[in-house]
């Protein structure tokens, strides 16, 4: 891009310099200067800023620097990194029924511990239930 506007951008400095500034008005010591173009893609460089911060290859306050956006921010020199990737395979589902099934036991034999001995018959009596 700037290949193209640079150069075009210079012919119409000199030629409002020759010729206007110079030949039309007897002045030589004006110069007329254009402003730089920004002609970045702002849209598509941000995109990329916040995949590069995403996957912690550069802070936030870098990705700041880079852009010129100003003064820096407290906590933004730290890396991040978006984490919800989650391996899905057979293996990791089987561990989690591992869990499960380990979780049922457990509740199952609690259950039964508190069946095989006097809990519930002690818990009734509270309740008002006599015993014969």
């Amino acid at each position: 891009k700037n290949g193209v506007v640079e150069p075009l951008q210079e012919d119409i400095e000199d030629m409002v310099n020759h010729k206007i500034i110079e030949q039309g008005l007897h002045c030589e010591s004006y110069k007329f200067k254009l402003n730089d173009l920004d002609i970045r893609d702002v849209d598509a460089e941000s995109k990329r800023y916040v995949r590069l911060i995403n996957a912690a290859t550069m802070t936030p306050n870098q990705a700041r620097n880079k852009l010129g956006l100003g003064k820096s921010y407290t906590g933004g020199n730290k890396y991040y990194m978006k984490s919800g990737l989650e391996e899905v395979g057979e293996e990791e589902l089987e561990k989690r029924e591992d869990k499960f099934i380990k979780a049922m036991e457990d509740l199952q034999e609690g259950i039964s511990k508190l069946a095989e001995g006097d809990f519930l018959k002690e818990a009734g009596k509270d309740e008002g239930e006599s015993e014969d």
